[in-house]
């Protein structure tokens, strides 16, 4: 049974010993496989976000009305899963409309590029060398090359036609972890509100994550009278 992901973010989950909120999920852009999640443990005045690997979630029992979706992880687990911080979230730059140089006021050159990689590699140096009694790995080198769900939603649609419409929604297959369709919101000028469009349409995502190309599609069934 396929599962929503808009339904399943905010929606408490059991663990071992614990419950946890259901934050976000991050994706491999080009299978659509959602890697990991991101899982607040913490509690009613405190958030403690920690990224779990999605093979670790296991769906809830459809003949119960009640049942939650499953974390198989302990709690000593889970104070070494690696956190997943508002510093996480934004994480990230992209270099690809820097220039390859600056020239400085006085004649000296610099390479944005290469600062930036510097700088991070500094980073994962230090996090290297700090003792292992100390605070528990960030989840920013998990998820650096992945894309966040939280932040595919409303983005607009476009093919060759025009604006399909916002994502209002993503359908993912529970065993296998795949993203299988988008689901719109009906935002563009086509009226296809509440249309699936299948996940491998996807053609091109827009620098920035502004906006998503989807190969042409036939027309949605129009509503009556139009």
């Amino acid at each position: 049974m396929l599962q929503s992901l808009r339904n399943l973010i905010g929606h408490r989950l059991e663990l071992d010993d614990r419950t946890a909120v259901f934050r976000d999920a991050f994706f491999n852009l080009k299978d659509g496989v959602l890697r990991y999640a991101a899982l607040d443990i913490g509690g009613w005045l405190n958030e403690d976000n920690v990224a779990v690997s999605t093979e670790l979630l296991t769906p809830p029992d459809p003949t119960q009305s009640d049942a939650r979706w499953h974390v198989h992880l302990s709690e000593a687990a889970l104070e070494i899963a690696p956190r997943w911080t508002e510093e996480a979230r934004t994480e990230g730059v992209n270099l690809s409309n820097w220039p390859p140089v600056i020239v400085g006021p006085f004649g000296s050159s610099v390479s944005p590029v290469l600062f930036y990689e510097d700088f991070q590699d500094a980073e994962e140096e230090d996090a290297e060398s700090e003792p292992e009694t100390q605070a528990p790995p960030k989840a920013a080198p998990l998820v650096r090359n992945l894309h966040r769900v939280g932040k595919w939603f409303g983005l607009p649609c476009f093919d060759a036609k025009g604006e399909l419409g916002r994502i209002h929604d993503m359908t993912f297959d529970p065993d296998s972890c795949r993203i299988l369709s988008f689901v719109l919101e009906g935002a563009g000028a086509r009226p296809d509100q509440g249309r699936e469009i299948p996940y491998q349409a996807l053609r091109h995502l827009a620098d920035g994550e502004t906006h998503l190309i989807f190969e042409t599609l036939p027309p949605a069934d129009l509503p009556d009278g139009r």
